[in-house]
């Protein structure tokens, strides 16, 4: 009985979790192409800088860092979503 109204008073909250997790996954989706697109030309300019001599490795070292940052936030945001989605799959199984 008390699992019936358990489960009553959450399938609200899993609606929304499941809302949020497929808009997430689609956000995460699209921008994951950007931002590894914005990362490459980080990277790449900083070797290629360095590599000609436009650049000192220090500002090198500077700009492959800002691509690596970039390159890590889809993954942070893919993060995120598992989490979303762990705990809607916890709120289903109650």
């Amino acid at each position: 009985m008390l699992r019936i109204i358990t489960k009553t008073i959450l399938f609200p909250v899993t609606i929304m979790l499941t809302i949020t997790e497929w808009i997430c996954s689609l956000v995460v989706g699209i921008s994951d192409i950007f931002f590894r697109l914005i990362a490459g030309i980080l990277i790449l300019t900083g070797l290629l800088s360095f590599g000609f001599g436009l650049e000192p490795w220090s500002a090198a070292v500077q700009i492959i860092l800002g691509g690596v940052v970039f390159l890590a936030i889809p993954f942070a945001a893919a993060l995120l979503t598992a989490g979303i989605s762990a705990l809607n799959m916890l709120l289903r199984t109650i």
